[in-house]
């Protein structure tokens, strides 16, 4: 029940500059369950489709909402834990280990890691059950797709939005609307969020 693993180094380059990234992934490739996983459709996980994206930038547009785009810091981190059955599971420490740690220590994997197989699917089983509890309704057309029904104006769309693993793109008008907005920032830690 033992799985690899190595840090990911990147230099990442956006609007608040440079800066040195470190990520410690499991290599997938090594997991034990990994023909269960496979097999029970865990490892697809859908994302938002490009003709959902140009939708939503077209209700945007029409309806003159303000677009706002959010990303999830560290996302597979808060899809919960490990599914009990796939318990327990250890991960070997990276190459050049892990500093704090002795080089004969062995880590529990207890939730959701990067480079696990079925993290992006559980991410997006997360988010969708949270947006809907929140009251966003799943598009019939693209399971990354939302839309907002106001219940203050007989169920007219308040708002759209689209998620395509740990970004989000949204806009709409109106108290639900934003009420919705606050409880998606609430439920999960935003890193960013850009209006506009």
């Amino acid at each position: 029940r033992f799985i690899g693993s190595r840090f990911v180094v990147i230099n990442k380059k956006d609007e608040d500059g440079e800066r040195v990234k470190s990520r410690w992934c499991l290599q997938g490739h090594l997991d034990p369950d990994f023909q269960e996983k496979i097999q029970s459709g865990a490892c697809h996980s859908p994302t938002l489709h490009p003709l959902s994206r140009s939708l939503i930038l077209q209700i945007l547009v029409s309806k003159q909402w303000t677009m706002q785009l959010g990303d999830i810091k560290g996302a597979f981190l808060e899809a919960g834990p490990l599914n009990p059955k796939l318990s327990p599971l250890y991960a070997h420490q990276p190459p050049g280990g892990i500093p704090g740690l002795s080089p004969d220590d062995v880590i529990e994997v207890t939730g959701n890691v990067y480079g696990s197989n079925d993290a992006p699917f559980n991410w997006w089983f997360k988010f969708d059950e949270t947006a809907r509890k929140i009251g966003w309704v799943r598009s019939q057309f693209d399971n990354c797709l939302y839309y907002l029904p106001d219940p203050l104006s007989q169920g007219a769309m308040c708002g759209v939005m689209g998620a395509h693993v740990d970004d989000t793109i949204t806009g709409g008008h109106g108290a639900t609307y934003d009420s919705a907005i606050q409880a998606l920032k609430t439920h999960f830690p935003y890193r960013k969020w850009r209006i506009g």
